[in-house]
Protein backbone atom coordinates (compact mmCIF):
# COMPACT_ATOMS: atom_id res chain seq x y z
CA UNK A 1 0.00 0.00 0.00
CA UNK A 2 1.38 3.39 -0.94
CA UNK A 3 2.31 6.06 1.62
CA UNK A 4 -0.42 8.34 0.31
CA UNK A 5 -3.10 5.68 0.86
CA UNK A 6 -1.84 5.13 4.46
CA UNK A 7 -2.07 8.85 5.17
CA UNK A 8 -5.61 8.97 3.84
CA UNK A 9 -6.60 5.90 5.88
CA UNK A 10 -5.06 7.51 9.02
CA UNK A 11 -7.12 10.62 8.54
CA UNK A 12 -10.22 8.51 8.11
CA UNK A 13 -9.54 6.63 11.37
CA UNK A 14 -8.97 9.93 13.17
CA UNK A 15 -12.22 11.27 11.81
CA UNK A 16 -14.09 8.15 12.92
CA UNK A 17 -12.57 8.33 16.39
CA UNK A 18 -13.39 12.00 16.67
CA UNK A 19 -17.00 11.33 15.70
CA UNK A 20 -17.21 8.41 18.13
CA UNK A 21 -15.86 10.37 21.14
CA UNK A 22 -18.51 12.41 22.91
CA UNK A 23 -18.87 14.40 26.15
CA UNK A 24 -16.14 13.87 28.71
CA UNK A 25 -14.20 11.35 26.66
CA UNK A 26 -14.02 13.65 23.64
CA UNK A 27 -12.91 16.58 25.76
CA UNK A 28 -10.26 14.45 27.46
CA UNK A 29 -8.94 13.15 24.14
CA UNK A 30 -8.70 16.66 22.70
CA UNK A 31 -6.87 18.31 25.56
CA UNK A 32 -4.42 15.45 26.05
CA UNK A 33 -3.43 15.94 22.48
CA UNK A 34 -0.32 18.04 22.07
CA UNK A 35 -2.18 20.07 19.46
CA UNK A 36 -4.84 21.27 21.93
CA UNK A 37 -4.79 25.00 22.37
CA UNK A 38 -4.09 26.67 25.72
CA UNK A 39 -7.60 28.14 25.61
CA UNK A 40 -9.09 24.67 25.23
CA UNK A 41 -7.02 23.32 28.11
CA UNK A 42 -8.01 26.23 30.35
CA UNK A 43 -11.75 26.05 29.78
CA UNK A 44 -12.40 22.32 29.55
CA UNK A 45 -11.79 21.73 33.33
CA UNK A 46 -14.02 23.71 35.68
CA UNK A 47 -12.76 25.42 38.86
CA UNK A 48 -13.10 23.86 42.30
CA UNK A 49 -16.19 24.77 44.30
CA UNK A 50 -17.09 25.19 47.98
CA UNK A 51 -13.61 26.54 48.65
CA UNK A 52 -13.09 27.63 52.25
CA UNK A 53 -10.63 27.54 55.10
CA UNK A 54 -10.15 27.15 58.81
CA UNK A 55 -7.24 28.39 60.84
CA UNK A 56 -5.29 28.22 64.04
CA UNK A 57 -2.86 30.84 65.29
CA UNK A 58 -0.06 29.41 63.11
CA UNK A 59 -1.71 27.54 60.22
CA UNK A 60 -4.42 27.68 57.56
CA UNK A 61 -6.22 24.59 56.26
CA UNK A 62 -8.10 24.91 52.96
CA UNK A 63 -10.72 22.46 51.68
CA UNK A 64 -12.76 22.36 48.50
CA UNK A 65 -15.04 20.27 46.29
CA UNK A 66 -13.86 18.81 43.00
CA UNK A 67 -15.02 20.62 39.86
CA UNK A 68 -18.12 19.37 38.10
CA UNK A 69 -17.89 17.79 34.67
CA UNK A 70 -14.46 16.49 33.74
CA UNK A 71 -12.89 15.13 36.97
CA UNK A 72 -9.66 16.63 38.24
CA UNK A 73 -6.69 14.40 38.93
CA UNK A 74 -4.67 16.73 41.17
CA UNK A 75 -4.74 20.24 42.65
CA UNK A 76 -2.15 22.96 43.19
CA UNK A 77 -2.50 25.57 45.94
CA UNK A 78 -0.60 28.85 45.90
CA UNK A 79 -0.35 31.40 48.69
CA UNK A 80 -0.70 34.68 46.83
CA UNK A 81 -0.10 37.02 49.77
CA UNK A 82 3.34 38.54 49.35
CA UNK A 83 5.59 36.56 47.01
CA UNK A 84 3.44 33.80 45.44
CA UNK A 85 4.40 30.49 47.02
CA UNK A 86 3.17 27.03 46.07
CA UNK A 87 1.93 25.42 49.28
CA UNK A 88 0.62 22.11 47.90
CA UNK A 89 1.84 20.98 44.48
CA UNK A 90 -0.15 18.47 42.42
CA UNK A 91 -1.83 16.87 45.41
CA UNK A 92 -4.70 14.44 44.92
CA UNK A 93 -6.30 15.47 48.22
CA UNK A 94 -9.01 18.12 48.38
CA UNK A 95 -7.38 19.72 51.42
CA UNK A 96 -4.15 21.61 51.98
CA UNK A 97 -2.53 22.94 55.17
CA UNK A 98 -0.21 25.94 55.18
CA UNK A 99 1.82 25.95 58.40
CA UNK A 100 4.18 28.48 59.92
CA UNK A 101 1.81 31.42 59.58
CA UNK A 102 1.48 34.48 61.82
CA UNK A 103 -1.46 34.91 64.17
CA UNK A 104 -4.15 37.50 63.38
CA UNK A 105 -3.02 37.80 59.74
CA UNK A 106 -5.05 37.51 56.52
CA UNK A 107 -3.66 35.21 53.81
CA UNK A 108 -4.92 34.90 50.22
CA UNK A 109 -4.76 31.64 48.27
CA UNK A 110 -5.67 30.27 44.86
CA UNK A 111 -6.56 26.67 44.07
CA UNK A 112 -6.18 25.24 40.55
CA UNK A 113 -7.59 21.89 39.45
CA UNK A 114 -5.41 19.82 37.10
CA UNK A 115 -5.87 16.86 34.76
CA UNK A 116 -3.26 15.95 32.19
CA UNK A 117 -2.77 19.18 30.20
CA UNK A 118 -5.80 20.88 31.71
CA UNK A 119 -5.57 23.58 34.33
CA UNK A 120 -8.75 25.17 35.58
CA UNK A 121 -9.20 28.82 36.34
CA UNK A 122 -7.81 29.71 39.77
CA UNK A 123 -10.34 29.77 42.61
CA UNK A 124 -9.46 32.47 45.17
CA UNK A 125 -10.03 32.52 48.92
CA UNK A 126 -8.73 34.54 51.88
CA UNK A 127 -8.41 33.22 55.43
CA UNK A 128 -7.36 35.07 58.59
CA UNK A 129 -5.39 33.17 61.19
CA UNK A 130 -6.74 33.02 64.72
CA UNK A 131 -5.96 35.62 67.36
CA UNK A 132 -4.17 34.25 70.43
CA UNK A 133 -6.38 34.22 73.52
CA UNK A 134 -5.51 36.79 76.16
CA UNK A 135 -3.22 35.50 78.87
CA UNK A 136 -5.04 34.24 81.93
CA UNK A 137 -5.11 36.58 84.88
CA UNK A 138 -2.28 35.88 87.28
CA UNK A 139 -3.17 33.36 89.91
CA UNK A 140 -3.31 34.72 93.41
CA UNK A 141 -0.85 33.45 95.93
CA UNK A 142 -0.97 33.60 99.66
CA UNK A 143 -0.20 32.01 102.96
CA UNK A 144 -1.04 28.35 103.45
CA UNK A 145 -0.52 27.96 107.18
CA UNK A 146 -0.13 30.00 110.36
CA UNK A 147 1.13 28.95 113.77
CA UNK A 148 1.48 31.01 116.97
CA UNK A 149 3.69 28.81 119.14
CA UNK A 150 4.26 28.98 122.86
CA UNK A 151 7.84 28.52 123.98
CA UNK A 152 8.38 25.66 126.37
CA UNK A 153 8.16 26.87 129.94
CA UNK A 154 6.09 29.93 129.13
CA UNK A 155 2.40 30.50 129.86
CA UNK A 156 0.12 29.01 127.18
CA UNK A 157 -2.32 31.57 125.72
CA UNK A 158 -0.13 34.56 126.54
CA UNK A 159 2.17 36.44 124.12
CA UNK A 160 5.61 36.41 125.72
CA UNK A 161 9.31 36.68 124.94
CA UNK A 162 10.61 33.83 122.76
CA UNK A 163 7.15 32.84 121.50
CA UNK A 164 7.14 32.50 117.72
CA UNK A 165 4.88 33.26 114.76
CA UNK A 166 5.35 31.06 111.68
CA UNK A 167 3.72 31.69 108.28
CA UNK A 168 4.18 29.35 105.30
CA UNK A 169 3.41 30.60 101.75
CA UNK A 170 2.27 28.81 98.61
CA UNK A 171 4.85 30.44 96.34
CA UNK A 172 8.35 31.85 96.49
CA UNK A 173 8.30 35.49 97.55
CA UNK A 174 10.28 38.43 96.27
CA UNK A 175 11.91 39.39 99.54
CA UNK A 176 12.44 42.97 98.32
CA UNK A 177 8.68 43.45 98.65
CA UNK A 178 8.93 42.65 102.36
CA UNK A 179 12.13 44.54 103.18
CA UNK A 180 12.73 46.86 100.20
CA UNK A 181 15.84 48.67 101.42
CA UNK A 182 17.82 45.58 102.41
CA UNK A 183 16.52 42.30 100.98
CA UNK A 184 16.34 41.17 97.35
CA UNK A 185 15.59 38.00 95.41
CA UNK A 186 14.25 34.76 96.82
CA UNK A 187 17.07 33.71 99.12
CA UNK A 188 17.36 33.15 102.85
CA UNK A 189 17.09 36.48 104.66
CA UNK A 190 16.91 37.71 108.25
CA UNK A 191 16.63 40.79 110.43
CA UNK A 192 18.49 40.23 113.70
CA UNK A 193 19.86 43.70 114.52
CA UNK A 194 19.30 45.16 117.99
CA UNK A 195 16.19 47.35 118.32
CA UNK A 196 15.29 46.70 114.67
CA UNK A 197 12.32 44.30 114.54
CA UNK A 198 9.16 45.56 116.25
CA UNK A 199 6.30 43.16 116.97
CA UNK A 200 3.25 45.07 118.18
CA UNK A 201 0.39 43.43 120.05
CA UNK A 202 -2.22 46.05 119.18
CA UNK A 203 -5.16 46.55 121.51
CA UNK A 204 -8.46 46.22 119.59
CA UNK A 205 -6.89 46.95 116.16
CA UNK A 206 -8.72 44.27 114.16
CA UNK A 207 -12.38 45.26 114.35
CA UNK A 208 -12.35 45.03 118.12
CA UNK A 209 -10.07 42.00 118.26
CA UNK A 210 -6.44 42.36 119.22
CA UNK A 211 -3.91 42.06 116.41
CA UNK A 212 -0.21 41.50 115.78
CA UNK A 213 1.72 43.72 113.38
CA UNK A 214 5.36 43.27 112.36
CA UNK A 215 7.80 45.93 111.16
CA UNK A 216 11.53 46.54 110.84
CA UNK A 217 13.30 49.86 111.27
CA UNK A 218 16.05 48.83 108.83
CA UNK A 219 13.49 47.78 106.22
CA UNK A 220 11.84 51.18 106.28
CA UNK A 221 8.86 49.66 108.06
CA UNK A 222 8.59 46.64 105.80
CA UNK A 223 5.53 44.77 104.59
CA UNK A 224 5.24 41.60 106.63
CA UNK A 225 1.50 41.42 107.19
CA UNK A 226 -0.72 41.33 110.27
CA UNK A 227 -2.63 38.79 112.38
CA UNK A 228 -6.16 39.07 113.74
CA UNK A 229 -5.99 37.13 117.00
CA UNK A 230 -9.74 36.44 117.11
CA UNK A 231 -10.19 37.87 120.61
CA UNK A 232 -9.98 41.28 122.33
CA UNK A 233 -8.45 39.80 125.47
CA UNK A 234 -4.76 39.31 124.63
CA UNK A 235 -3.80 42.87 125.66
CA UNK A 236 -5.57 45.67 127.53
CA UNK A 237 -4.79 49.29 128.32
CA UNK A 238 -2.84 50.02 125.14
CA UNK A 239 -0.36 48.24 122.91
CA UNK A 240 2.35 45.82 124.00
CA UNK A 241 5.62 46.15 122.07
CA UNK A 242 8.12 43.31 121.69
CA UNK A 243 11.57 44.58 120.73
CA UNK A 244 14.96 45.16 122.28
CA UNK A 245 18.58 44.14 122.01
CA UNK A 246 20.82 41.22 122.85
CA UNK A 247 18.81 38.32 124.21
CA UNK A 248 15.72 40.52 124.26
CA UNK A 249 15.54 41.45 120.58
CA UNK A 250 12.80 40.40 118.18
CA UNK A 251 13.90 38.83 114.89
CA UNK A 252 12.49 37.99 111.44
CA UNK A 253 13.74 35.08 109.31
CA UNK A 254 12.79 34.11 105.75
CA UNK A 255 13.69 30.55 104.64
CA UNK A 256 13.48 30.35 100.86
CA UNK A 257 13.46 26.56 100.52
CA UNK A 258 10.34 26.18 102.67
CA UNK A 259 8.75 29.56 101.82
CA UNK A 260 8.53 30.27 105.54
CA UNK A 261 8.46 33.55 107.42
CA UNK A 262 9.25 33.22 111.15
CA UNK A 263 9.04 35.96 113.78
CA UNK A 264 10.58 35.60 117.23
CA UNK A 265 9.15 37.82 119.97
CA UNK A 266 11.67 39.79 122.00
CA UNK A 267 11.27 41.48 125.35
CA UNK A 268 7.96 43.17 126.09
CA UNK A 269 7.68 46.95 126.43
CA UNK A 270 4.81 49.39 125.97
CA UNK A 271 1.87 50.40 128.09
CA UNK A 272 -0.43 47.51 127.29
CA UNK A 273 -0.86 44.70 129.80
CA UNK A 274 -0.52 41.26 128.22
CA UNK A 275 -3.20 38.84 129.37
CA UNK A 276 -3.73 35.08 129.10
CA UNK A 277 -6.43 33.78 126.75
CA UNK A 278 -6.83 30.15 127.74
CA UNK A 279 -9.84 29.48 125.47
CA UNK A 280 -9.44 28.44 121.86
CA UNK A 281 -9.51 31.16 119.20
CA UNK A 282 -8.89 31.31 115.46
CA UNK A 283 -6.07 33.62 114.38
CA UNK A 284 -5.91 34.84 110.77
CA UNK A 285 -2.86 36.15 108.93
CA UNK A 286 -3.24 38.76 106.16
CA UNK A 287 -0.19 39.45 103.95
CA UNK A 288 1.23 42.95 103.70
CA UNK A 289 -0.15 44.99 100.82
CA UNK A 290 3.20 45.26 99.03
CA UNK A 291 4.17 41.58 99.22
CA UNK A 292 4.60 39.82 95.86
CA UNK A 293 5.85 36.51 94.54
CA UNK A 294 9.01 36.19 92.47
CA UNK A 295 6.78 36.32 89.37
CA UNK A 296 5.24 39.63 90.42
CA UNK A 297 1.89 38.28 91.60
CA UNK A 298 0.47 40.03 94.63
CA UNK A 299 0.24 37.90 97.76
CA UNK A 300 -3.43 38.09 98.73
CA UNK A 301 -4.50 34.75 100.22
CA UNK A 302 -4.92 34.62 104.00
CA UNK A 303 -4.16 31.74 106.36
CA UNK A 304 -5.82 30.81 109.65
CA UNK A 305 -4.98 28.58 112.55
CA UNK A 306 -7.27 25.90 113.84
CA UNK A 307 -9.41 26.85 116.80
CA UNK A 308 -6.75 26.43 119.47
CA UNK A 309 -5.14 28.27 122.34
CA UNK A 310 -2.79 30.80 120.68
CA UNK A 311 0.79 31.29 121.85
Amino acid sequence: MSRSRLAVRGLAVTAVLSLALTGTAAAAWLVTSSTATAAARAHTLGPVTALGGTSSETSVTLSWTAPTGVPAATYSVTRTTGTPTVVCASTAATTCTDSGRTASTSYAYSVVAERALWRSAAAPVAVTTSTPPPPPPPATSGATSLALTNTTGQVAGKAEKDDTITVVFSAALDTATMCPTVWSGNIDQSRTTNDDVIVTLADGLAGGNDAVTISSVGCGGGSFGSINLGSPNFVTGGNAIFTGNGNGKSTITWTASTKTLKILLGAKTGTGAVATVSTATVATYTPGGLMKTTTGVGVTGTASTASVVQF
